[in-house]
């Protein structure tokens, strides 16, 4: 989801051996466009501004690639990897249609928990564009490079913005979540999290996003169901100095997931020291350097080979 799923990986003759080599399972590489008047992109979910993606996408879309490709039918056949948006995206199919998907790869995620909406706790935050310390208020970041120098705010950004585009139509980052996750306003488009002029938030809208969009806390409330269907299944990266604090709700679903039983997730998650927004993983051959395509393509050979049942032949993998 939000492209290929080798996306910012380096194409080079490694590849090519590995793809033509014997022992190594095949793949069909599907990238999903599911572009929007809001955004690139609808975040493959169902929404109320966007429309029902999800269930395009699992109820539509992929049985006719299964039915017109030479694709196995299976969940453990189907492998889910992202990153930015797409990471968002691959964890909340994953969340969402848990039997549709097997292993899945996080990378760099759009914000999973909104207790740390990249820098924004939208349930405990007053004001989105300020943080309040008492004796003094400071403009909250929105992006820095990996030494800490801030690029913009979140209150600079979302002025931009409303200037390119009304009802978020601008385009841009913070409208697209807001057409995402937001419930349908009284005027036809996306109720706003927050006054945009202002950044007062509104904890009616917090809560909405709460309910139907905090990968976080659907994991956390709902694990007796979900948790079963994708224990071991779910890898998740990010740098810890991502340009967008991504980092933060990452390391919030990290401590929940490790506290989960009944079963144990088995989510396992890599961070980064020093690294920005983009980063995948560090090389198996080499920790130094940073995980290459053919390293990445030959872990999810391990996984298909290791996960096909004994009735599949093996001239359907190879």
């Amino acid at each position: 989801p939000g492209g290929s799923a080798p996306v910012g990986f380096r194409v080079n003759n490694d590849v090519y051996k590995f793809w033509t080599e014997d022992g190594n399972a095949r793949f069909i590489a599907v990238s999903i466009r599911d572009a929007t008047p809001y955004y690139d992109t609808a975040y493959s979910v169902d929404s109320v501004n966007s429309g029902p993606y999800g269930t395009a996408i699992t109820e539509e879309l992929i049985p006719y690639l299964e039915s017109q490709f030479r694709m196995i039918p299976e969940k453990w056949a189907r492998i889910l990897a992202g990153g930015s948006t797409g990471g968002w995206e691959t964890l909340a199919m994953k969340v969402f249609y848990p039997d549709i998907f097997g292993r899945t790869y996080v990378w760099y995620p759009d914000g999973v928990d909104f207790n740390y909406y990249q820098l924004i706790n939208i349930y405990n935050d007053d004001n989105a564009y300020y943080s309040d310390f008492g004796w003094v208020k400071t403009e909250r970041p929105s992006a820095r490079d990996t030494h800490g120098n801030i690029r913009f705010t979140v209150k600079q950004e979302n002025y931009f913005e409303m200037a390119a585009g009304p009802s978020n139509r601008s385009g841009g980052q913070w409208s697209v979540w807001e057409a995402t996750y937001s419930p349908l306003g009284a005027d036809g488009f996306p109720q706003p999290i927050w006054d945009q002029v202002t950044g007062e938030i509104n904890k009616d809208v917090a809560e909405y996003w709460k309910e139907n969009f905090d990968l976080n806390y659907i994991l956390q409330e709902n694990w007796e169901e979900i948790g079963p269907k994708i224990a071991g299944d779910v890898h998740v990266t990010v740098g810890d100095m991502d340009n967008y604090y991504l980092n933060e709700a990452v390391y919030l679903l990290k401590a929940a997931m490790e506290k989960m039983e009944n079963p144990v997730s088995d989510m396992t998650f890599d961070f980064g020291a020093n690294q920005g927004h983009g980063w995948k993983g560090w090389s198996p051959a080499n920790p130094e350097k940073a995980l290459a395509l053919q390293e990445w393509l030959a872990q999810l050979s391990e996984y298909m080979i290791e996960n096909a049942p004994e009735e599949v032949e093996k001239n359907w993998i190879y």
